[in-house]
């Protein structure tokens, strides 16, 4: 008995007299992980950097994507050639996608090729489809920090609400023909297209929360207390008498 207790008095001198690092290697547990986890953390200088690079990041990975995207589709493809046949498919589709949205108000309306027919005429050209709002959204949401299954899921999601409110925007075009024509113009250069780009960043913004979300992090372990929140007991349970 009393070499135990003399065993268990040099070892809490000892403990009292290692440096911190050292208990932390003589004894695993909480007190390495959290001194581990204290190391992969960075330094504050990085996180301010971190924090001043990202809107430049953001923007050079927009600008990209964007330019990219842009250029396929502005781009003056040869007359009758592949792919200006397939943008016509796509004019078509949207012009006959316009006229089933007006005969659930109006039965006589007709689509022939890019061209609504009915009490007035609007024909379905490039820009007439906003593709610029929704190439600007998709690039945002592109260029913004996230998971790539979410990425696509925001982007696929705002260009059918981007697709249903254009729809919608033809449609309002189409009655301001027949009952105002005069405004025709303001309507379709200044007012409806303003519409558009706000609709498309009111769609970005309302994707960033979904982009961002992620699981709640756990709670940070506690200092200098073993599992059942009591110190560590450095004194072994065993000692050969």
């Amino acid at each position: 008995m009393p070499q135990i207790a003399q065993a268990n008095s040099e070892q809490k001198a000892l403990y009292r007299t290692q440096e911190p690092s050292t208990i932390m290697r003589t004894h695993p547990g909480k007190h390495s992980r959290h001194h581990r986890d204290h190391l992969r953390q960075p330094l504050l200088g990085g996180n301010l950097a971190s924090r001043r690079s990202s809107p430049l990041r953001f923007a050079a990975r927009f600008s990209l994507v964007a330019g990219a995207l842009f250029l396929l589709y502005a781009y003056p493809y040869p007359p009758h050639g592949f792919a200006d046949r397939l943008f016509q498919h796509y004019l078509d589709g949207y012009a006959r996608l316009v006229a089933f949205a007006l005969q659930f108000f109006e039965p006589d309306v007709r689509a022939h090729e890019a061209v609504i027919f009915g009490r007035s005429t609007l024909k379905i050209v490039k820009s007439c489809d906003a593709m610029e709002a929704k190439l600007l959204m998709a690039s945002a949401l592109a260029a913004s920090p996230g998971v790539w299954w979410r990425k696509l899921t925001a982007i696929a999601v705002g260009l059918l609400v981007m697709t249903a409110v254009n729809v919608a925007r033809i449609m309002i075009l189409y009655y301001v023909r027949v009952y105002r024509d005069a405004s025709f113009e303001l309507f379709h250069v200044e007012i409806l297209p303003l519409f558009m780009i706000l609709s498309a960043g009111a769609l970005f913004l309302a994707s960033l929360r979904f982009l961002h979300a992620s699981d709640p992090e756990p709670p940070p372990p506690s200092r200098g207390r073993g599992a059942s929140g009591r110190a560590p007991n450095l004194a072994s349970p065993h000692v050969n008498g």
